[in-house]
């Protein structure tokens, strides 16, 4: 599911999951395909509009103060919090050029454009529309 709610920050994002059901959380992508699912909910819970939403990833511990490299890169930089499983919707192309930078090295938590399907790593302070939320694995 698709929660907007305006000035979301990615540490709130457990938050704006649970007021629309109290057992949901941010939520990971499995695959490259679901991007497009969430873009059509996106624009049925927003207006018809695409929008920036948080997911449920966290960096690694590892690659906390890395910028990209070999070791740090598209399908290790991220874990999914839900523990969705695999690292598929992590895949390169998924993601804005030269992403994830960790610019600063605090760029920690993950949103996603709906119009794109483009990934970028942010943050803890940039606000966004809404979450990408789910339930947890059972």
């Amino acid at each position: 599911m698709v929660v907007i709610s305006p000035n979301t920050l990615p540490t709130t994002a457990a938050a704006v999951c649970s007021s629309a059901n109290s057992a949901a959380v941010p939520s990971g992508v499995y695959s490259t395909a679901e991007y497009s699912i969430i873009s059509d909910l996106t624009k049925a819970a927003n207006d018809g509009k695409n929008a920036y939403l948080i997911l449920g990833a966290k960096r690694t511990s590892v690659c906390e103060m890395q910028f990209i490299t070999a070791t740090c890169n598209q399908l290790t930089s991220f874990t999914w919090t839900d523990e969705t499983p695999g690292n598929a919707g992590f895949a390169v192309e998924n993601w804005l050029d030269m992403r994830p930078n960790n610019w600063r090295k605090n760029q920690d938590y993950l949103m996603v454009n709906t119009a794109s399907g483009e990934l970028d790593d942010v943050e803890a302070t940039r606000a966004v529309a809404g979450a990408v939320c789910g339930m947890p694995a059972t």
